[in-house]
């Protein structure tokens, strides 16, 4: 909390790296299920943001925040990819925008959340907060995970395929 100048700088930085992970990884063949790659990425998520627990100065931010943006994209590029196979197509701008929504109101409520944790606890544990959403995520996921799979799997027909045949999803 001396560092205050630098709070836009660490910000940028921190952005930056999850834009560069964000293209590195969008480039990549995949080569494993999609379910895997998200079920993987949101717990190298989970993993990656468990050092910003140990942040005590300016240099750990530094390296807690590297390593956080290079965590977050594979997570958000995987979730993107998820839309388009479970929502019909018709559905699918919407979908996004929702996506969107929900996640600046996850940074707005994630931010007072934050605010009233460090008022409580002190700002040596700034980072429990975003720590304790993504260990949430990583449960969530884990557990839909075998109906996520179910969900993607290319021998099911996909959501957008059975709503314009009139189908419907159980």
């Amino acid at each position: 909390h001396h560092d205050r100048p630098f709070s836009g700088l660490l910000i940028g930085l921190w952005r930056t790296t999850s834009m560069l992970a964000g293209l590195f990884y969008g480039a990549l063949r995949a080569r494993a299920p999609l379910h895997r790659r998200l079920v993987v990425s949101v717990i190298l998520f989970a993993a990656g943001l468990l050092p910003l627990l140990a942040v005590r100065d300016l240099v750990t931010m530094v390296g807690g925040l590297l390593l956080a943006g290079i965590c977050m994209a594979p997570v958000t590029v995987s979730a993107m990819e998820v839309m388009p196979l479970v929502v019909p197509a018709s559905m699918l701008t919407e979908t996004v925008s929702w996506d969107g929504t929900f996640i600046a109101f996850g940074m707005t409520a994630g931010t007072a959340i934050t605010g009233a944790a460090v008022a409580r606890l002190g700002v040596d544990r700034l980072f429990v907060v975003p720590v304790a959403f993504a260990l949430l995520a990583l449960v969530m996921v884990i557990v839909s995970s075998r109906s996520l799979r179910a969900g993607l799997d290319p021998a099911r027909p996909a959501a957008a395929e059975l709503a314009v045949e009139g189908g419907r999803l159980d």
